[in-house]
């Protein structure tokens, strides 16, 4: 049996700060947002999944104050900077406005806000 191993990913946190500001998500409070890597790939529905977010436990709150843990799976790390920060966009998006541990789930402004992103390689250089 494979044991899940988690780290830190520090080096993710400037691109959250810049997707913070260019989205103006200014209510996202980034120093309440962990962001970790697995290194077991995770799947949800029969299909492999690049990253989700979550609500961090009271457990986890109690000792590090974070609110909200956006965890990245190894498919993830298979993909372009540009494509890391659109999934990384759409996981800060699942945060919800309150900041107060609800997480949304997707909606059909977050997916018109983003799809042109997710699909820039079969729509050419549209954008």
């Amino acid at each position: 049996m494979s044991s899940n191993l988690f780290s830190q990913e520090e080096s993710l946190k400037p691109v959250l700060k810049v997707l913070v500001d260019e989205k103006a998500l200014d209510y996202i409070n980034l120093n309440q947002v962990a962001i970790i890597s697995s290194t077991k790939q995770k799947k949800k529905d029969e299909k492999e999944t690049y990253a989700d977010c979550r609500r961090a436990t009271k457990r986890e709150f109690f000792f590090t104050k974070l609110v909200y843990i956006i965890t990245v799976y190894p498919l993830f790390f298979e993909l372009n900077q540009e494509q890391q920060k659109v999934i990384l966009w759409h996981e800060l998006l699942h945060i919800g406005k309150e900041f107060d541990g609800s997480v949304r789930e997707h909606d059909v402004e977050e997916f018109f806000e983003i799809i042109p992103y997710r699909f820039k390689k079969e729509l050419g250089e549209y954008f």
